[in-house]
């Protein structure tokens, strides 16, 4: 954002016989973006992100699978509402309803782009006269263009508006500040309308103190907001309300039985009630449907195996067990090992019972070069349990070592009455 808006701060065509000195003035932070820019291109093999393709996107909904003339037709009816809740914050919500167009062509994508443009040109013209105004509508934009231009799941949410809408206060205050309000009647009504809608946005902050007001709000308004259910479920899981949460996640299944989040969290919420029985079996049903949509998808794959796990642990049937720890192993065969793989595993030997076996695959893990504190405090766990209390010391010492911050970690300390290292 920095040089487009010393751009517009100070433009070249004002150095006049001053060039190479407003070089020397604007070069230093210019030369600092580039480098950053070069910096993440070595790095991470791209600079700030890549572009989606032209058209052609597969998955409209989903921010991987929209292609560029899709995102931009649908943020040109997008960002006209946005603009209107900037001025007046009535009818927000955690879930707008988004209407995905694929055309440029579309009436309202014209309407919502000319209405736009017009705008901008009206905040840029004549920067001289009004520089706060052409500041501030340069950095409405530079702070906007990241989500106007990438495809996001969601096209757009309220708190997106944040940054522009420090642009857009600069634009309002030169705007108004040749309005003079002559008659107490129009300096009453203003005054009335500037506290109300104060008043409006200041109870909307204080609204996202609490995560649980606001999906409950979504849920009320839109009954079919699958965002809003999963949202709420999982404010009910965080408080360990499992039983609200399964409902909140069925009816958002019902809805849309593709919903990946919703199907993860509530094979989840089966696999915590799988001692009640027919839950494990659920769970079971539920990953593989996930597994098959997503063969590649690791995290979906230890899902899986937990839940492999807890039919096992319901049926008292080895075969699951050994089914459960072969779909974490899996993973090894399409991802880069993780220590998480390896506790998957030994978490259903040790629910089996065989601390032996689950003892042995963290050593696997151990050996690999996968000792993050989270595999020492498991094998840790298991040598107590077996009687090998010093080498489980060693090893709480090395997880404390490793990790200080590991929240496991600190809390082992606190219950030996120490405290984590400086």
């Amino acid at each position: 954002m920095l040089p487009a808006l010393l751009l517009v701060l100070d433009p070249p065509w004002r150095a006049r016989g001053r060039v190479g000195k407003w070089l020397l003035a604007h070069g230093m932070p210019v030369a600092v973006v580039l480098g950053y820019l070069i910096v993440r291109r070595s790095l991470f093999g791209v600079a700030t992100a890549d572009l989606p393709a032209l058209v052609g996107g597969a998955e409209v909904t989903a921010g991987h699978g929209r292609d560029l003339v899709t995102q931009l037709s649908t943020i040109a009816t997008v960002l006209p509402r946005a603009l209107a809740q900037c001025v007046v914050p009535l009818g927000l919500t955690l879930d707008p309803d988004i209407v995905f167009t694929r055309t440029p062509w579309d009436p309202a994508v014209i309407a919502g782009a000319v209405f736009v443009l017009a705008l901008t040109w009206l905040g840029l013209r004549r920067p001289a006269t009004g520089p706060a105004r052409a500041f501030g509508t340069t950095l409405a934009w530079a702070s906007a263009l990241p989500w106007v231009i990438l495809p996001l799941n969601s096209p757009y949410l309220e708190h997106r508006m944040y940054g522009p809408l420090a642009g857009l206060a600069l634009v309002a205050a030169h705007s108004l500040s040749g309005v003079r309000l002559t008659l107490p009647a129009w300096r009453c009504g203003v005054a009335a309308a500037a506290l109300a809608l104060s008043a409006l946005a200041a109870l909307r902050s204080h609204e996202y103190r609490d995560a649980r007001v606001l999906w409950e709000r979504v849920v009320t308004t839109q009954p079919g907001s699958v965002r809003g259910l999963c949202g709420l479920a999982l404010c009910h899981m965080e408080r360990a309300e499992l039983e609200p949460a399964l409902r909140l996640l069925e009816r958002a299944v019902a809805i849309w039985p593709g919903h990946e989040a919703a199907l993860r969290n509530l094979t989840e919420l089966h696999i915590l009630l799988s001692p009640e029985p027919g839950r494990a079996l659920a769970a079971v049903v539920l990953s593989d449907r996930l597994v098959a949509a997503e063969p590649n998808n690791p995290f979906d794959r230890l899902l899986s195996s937990r839940a492999l796990a807890a039919m096992g642990a319901e049926t008292g049937d080895a075969s699951w067990f050994d089914a459960a720890e072969a779909q974490a192993l899996a993973c090894l065969e399409i991802a880069p090992p993780k220590g998480l793989v390896f506790r998957t595993a030994a978490s259903a030997r040790a629910r089996q019972g065989r601390l032996d076996l689950a003892l042995a695959l963290l050593d696997r893990s151990v050996a690999m070069g996968l000792a993050h504190s989270s595999v020492l405090i498991d094998r840790a766990s298991y040598l107590n349990q077996l009687g090998r209390h010093a080498e489980a010391e060693q090893d709480l010492a090395r997880a404390a070592s490793g990790g200080p911050f590991d929240p496991r970690v600190i809390e082992l300390l606190r219950a030996r009455g120490a405290g984590p290292g400086r």
